[in-house]
């Protein structure tokens, strides 16, 4: 069993940036984005050197065993981990820290993973459909955009790579980087639009960039 640091963005923005280095825009825009779980990649472990007699559980097993580690929003590997993680039970995001998964004391390690994967699987199936082609963490990792008081102006919900202890992690709603030696080429998004406005086109204009991890110039 592995016991991953409770800092992991700390940890990990310190395996990014090193002293004395020098960066671009491009790479700070990258350590933004940056989606990789320290938690994650120290668990990939408990699925390597064994395999699993069930089929669809051993196709599974071998998936989540070849994955990066990375929380993309399209990584079917990264929804099998953390339904894994959270004990079987699909659709928490990456936000259940402090849940604890109880298993029989007898149980060998694999058996446990091994059971606990047979589970996620099965919830999974509940919540994103049979067809596994489909699954993808996006799916349980959302951003909604439900207006308070008035439905009609509520915005699409958009998924989203990253999750709780990723660098990207979660409510970052505005981005910026800065060139202080050319401030011209600085960037920044923010979401959902550049108008507070119902009805304004801009209202919205600014989601799906934002939810892309793109960026525009700053006048």
């Amino acid at each position: 069993k592995t016991t991953p640091t409770p800092f992991e963005r700390i940890e990990r923005l310190l395996q990014l940036i090193k002293p004395g280095a020098k960066y671009t825009i491009e790479d700070n825009a990258r350590w933004q984005h940056d989606a990789l779980s320290l938690r994650a990649v120290a668990d990939l472990a408990q699925f390597r050197g064994w395999t699993s007699s069930l089929p669809e559980v051993e196709t599974a097993r071998a998936e989540v065993a070849a994955w990066d580690g990375v929380y993309a929003r399209e990584s079917r590997a990264a929804a099998i981990y953390e339904t894994w993680r959270a004990g079987g039970e699909g659709g928490r995001g990456r936000g259940g820290r402090g849940q604890t998964v109880t298993t029989e004391a007898t149980a060998s390690p694999q058996a446990s993973v091994e059971g606990r994967l047979k589970t996620a699987l099965e919830s999974l199936t509940k919540t994103q459909g049979a067809d596994r082609s489909q699954w993808r963490w996006g799916r349980m990792h959302t951003r909604a955009f439900a207006h308070a008081f008035v439905p009609a102006f509520s915005l699409p919900t958009v998924e989203r790579s990253g999750g709780a202890g990723t660098v990207a992690a979660d409510g970052a709603s505005y981005r910026e980087i800065f060139d202080v030696s050319n401030w011209d080429r600085s960037l920044v998004i923010n979401t959902p639009g550049q108008s507070g406005q119902p009805g304004s086109k801009f209202y919205g204009n600014l989601l799906q960039e934002w939810a892309d991890n793109k960026y525009f110039n700053l006048a």
